[in-house]
């Protein structure tokens, strides 16, 4: 874009920021229109995903590339059809939005396979926090309902918490024998 054409911008308040700049969308400056759109709008927030995989496989320079250059990536019209319709993401999106857009629990993309591609089926989305959590040794937890149903591992507490909408307090106080079940619930460590 030419100075001139620059100058020819609508200059305004932004909305949300209340600076005087020029606006982009909505009444908002360029970067609270960003804001907005990677919060509110599905199909970009995917297609940044998508491009931050396309950068880790193909960028040489990258401080990991040791780690994620010449990894096999899927095609974009995969990426958008398999996670458009997810719905595991969507609940991931609307708990980022309660949480008021809290970093830790912003939907990650996560290689099920750390050593495998970015091939479509090893590709899921979780929160941040259980992305990072997921490299290091944190315990694993065993669950059963009071029937006896055997629920499944999750890996840590907050991840157990999530998935069965429990306080993970209360699933630490199972844990550690301090309460015998919560909410009908049963833990222990494997």
């Amino acid at each position: 874009m030419s100075r001139s054409d620059e100058s020819k911008r609508r200059k305004d308040y932004c909305v949300e920021c209340g600076r005087f700049m020029p606006i982009k969308g909505k009444n908002m400056c360029q970067n609270c229109w960003h804001k907005f759109k990677r919060h509110n709008d599905i199909n970009f927030f995917l297609r940044t995903r998508y491009t931050e995989i396309k950068q880790r496989c193909t960028n040489q320079n990258n401080s990991r590339a040791d780690i994620y250059y010449g990894k096999k990536f899927c095609t974009l019209e995969e990426f958008l059809e398999k996670f458009k319709a997810d719905s595991n993401l969507k609940i991931l999106l609307h708990q980022w939005k309660q949480s008021d857009y809290l970093p830790k629990f912003a939907p990650s993309i996560d290689r099920i396979d750390n050593d495998g591609d970015y091939s479509i089926d090893n590709l899921q989305f979780i929160t941040h926090s259980e992305n990072c959590m997921k490299d290091k040794n944190y315990p694993r937890i065993k669950a059963w309902d009071k029937s006896g149903t055997y629920l499944g591992e999750f890996i840590g507490q907050e991840e157990a918490a999530r998935q069965l909408k429990l306080h993970q307090a209360n699933i630490w106080k199972v844990l550690n024998k301090q309460r015998k079940h919560t909410c009908g619930y049963y833990f222990e460590y494997v």
